[in-house]
């Protein structure tokens, strides 16, 4: 592909990813209500929270820890006078509340949050309709500190659910999930590659939704076709997260940075002492239907003992993901712009530009039916890629010129899913000076157990 090929189709992917982010955003028309009136109540047992609206509103009410926070969203609101006004007139007057604070996450949307200082309480909400079709929304908690049932957002269907449960049990504080998995694919055309063989696992700790730590560690085998030697591969993972909901965010900003380190048995390093680091910053809407990131990978390939110089890879990953169907379906788009600075070690390329589409469909589970499935595929085409889903680095000095996937996932029992997934690409390599394409094939198995 010539390099004025390539520039137009950096071009056309990035207006593409900017329109569907554009999309997905709300929109900045509408007709906001206020609250006409706002009141705060304390007594012996507990507090009270009591905004009365001309309409009815929806709303949301979830607790966050780390610090302490009572949010309350409102959907079509904008906060209004009488709700100013019982916000400044409580600050430093409550002894179980820190401050609180009033913020517009979206055009149409109000947040309040309550700073506590100690344990968010349990909190109860109920609504009442008001005079000539107004609605009156109240929130009751208890003012002994009690810890909250369910750290969880709880979204009100128009405003008729209560928000936390005091009979459920507390959520743990920390998840761990562990993933054996085995990956096999033959190559087919292929002059030098016969099939391969990948083994290993991969280990998650999450605290809460505040954030989380995993490490992972797989074993490649390379057979080859032509008399070569079989090359021994062993890659490293190790990646940490935090997680954040700010005031004015309908959602929770993540913060993440993962590790790679590859060695192997190639004869001539050109894809041997692979060093990568690859932060990421993401954000998830609390409903879960709206989904951006934009990441980043830097990788470092060493010194070849064929004369080579050492090889730097810059890539940026924008990706748009979108709940449709109630939630039912998940569709996310990825580029990836990869660019080499020097072309020697990268079949004289000096960038790449490949678009993946993934699509998920959730299902009602039933038995022996997976409980989910996934179509993917990916256009254009990608070398030395780094791809932050399954912790993998295509270190393989060939070119992959698009594919596609398939895969489900089985519930096993209550904490326990096992998934499969295959593959089919195509590949183009640079022997002799002379270009040649091959295909390649994968089924990948992965059983995940969490407690």
């Amino acid at each position: 592909m010539r390099p004025a090929d390539i520039s137009v189709m950096r071009k056309s992917l990035w207006c593409l990813l900017v329109v569907l982010s554009a999309g997905c955003l709300p929109s900045l028309a509408y007709a906001a209500v206020t609250p006409s009136r706002a009141e705060f109540s304390r007594n012996a047992g507990g507090a009270g929270l009591s905004l009365v609206f001309p309409a009815p509103v929806k709303y949301k009410v979830f607790s966050l820890r780390d610090p302490n926070r009572l949010v309350v969203d409102l959907d079509g609101v904008d906060s209004g006078p009488s709700l100013d006004r019982l916000v400044s007139g409580m600050a430093n007057s409550d002894p179980d509340i820190a401050r609180v604070r009033v913020g517009h996450p979206a055009a149409e949307q109000t947040r309040i949050v309550f700073d506590f200082k100690r344990d968010v309480p349990k909190v109860e909400t109920a609504v009442a309709p008001e005079g000539n079709g107004g609605q009156r929304l109240l929130l009751k908690w208890l003012s002994s500190g009690v810890k909250v049932a369910q750290a969880t957002p709880v979204v009100s269907d128009a405003g008729r659910s209560s928000a936390a449960d005091p009979k459920s049990k507390d959520v743990p504080q920390w998840t761990v999930s562990a993933t054996p998995q085995v990956t096999f694919g033959p190559y087919s055309k292929s002059s030098i590659r016969s099939s391969f063989t990948t083994a290993g696992g991969l280990v998650d700790a999450r605290y809460l939704e505040r954030g989380g730590v995993a490490v992972g560690a797989t074993h490649t085998t390379l057979r080859y076709s032509n008399g070569t030697p079989t090359l021994e591969q062993n890659a490293g993972f190790l990646s940490a997260r935090v997680s954040y909901a700010p005031d004015r965010l309908p959602g929770n900003l993540t913060m993440r940075a993962d590790l790679h380190q590859v060695n192997n048995s190639d004869p001539s390093n050109e894809t041997n002492r692979v060093h990568v680091f690859a932060p990421q910053l993401s954000y998830l809407s609390f409903d879960k239907m709206q989904y951006f990131d934009l990441g980043y990978a830097y990788s470092s390939y060493g010194d070849s003992d064929i004369g080579n110089p050492s090889l730097k890879v810059r890539q940026l990953t924008p990706t748009v993901g979108l709940g449709l169907n109630q939630g039912a379906d998940w569709v996310q788009l990825r580029l990836y712009d990869i660019r080499f600075p020097d072309s020697v070690r990268t079949q004289n390329k000096s960038a790449t530009d490949a678009l993946e589409a993934k699509w998920t469909h959730y299902m009602t589970q039933q038995r022996w039916l997976p409980e989910q499935v996934q179509v993917s595929a990916l256009a254009g085409s990608r070398l030395y890629a780094v791809d932050g889903d399954t912790a993998t680095v295509y270190n393989l000095a060939d070119i992959q010129k698009g594919g596609v996937g398939v895969g489900a996932q089985w519930k096993l029992a209550p904490s326990v899913q096992l998934q499969l997934n295959g593959g089919y690409n195509r590949y183009e390599s640079l022997i002799g000076g002379v270009s040649t394409t091959y295909s390649g094939s994968h089924l990948y198995t992965g059983v995940n157990a969490q407690w």
